[in-house]
């Protein structure tokens, strides 16, 4: 929540400010909880996350970024994704198969 309030604070003095997609979420999700008060409410996810996700950084206590620094997402193999998205990775075309 922090590092939100400090991005939105440094937008607020800077109107030109550029956020990259990661850091603009970050916000939007901010604001949809603390300031629309439209924030999650599908009891199922908030379970679901409650339940089976953690901080892989959990007792390691030896990695330097912040909570809000964009962390790549293994999506198969070594196929990265930069950022989370809704949309799907276009399938790569092999030369020799018919479409």
């Amino acid at each position: 929540m922090k590092d939100a309030e400090a991005i939105i604070a440094r937008r607020k003095s800077d109107s030109g400010l550029t956020l990259r997609p990661h850091y603009q979420n970050l916000v939007h999700a901010y604001e949809d909880e603390f300031v629309y008060s439209r924030g999650l409410r599908d009891e199922k996810l908030i379970t679901f996350f409650d339940r089976y996700i953690h901080d892989s950084l959990a007792g390691f206590a030896i990695d330097a970024t912040l909570p809000s620094d964009p962390r790549v997402i293994y999506v198969g193999g070594d196929d990265k994704l930069r950022f989370a998205s809704v949309q799907e990775k276009p399938a790569a075309s092999s030369p020799g198969l018919a479409a």
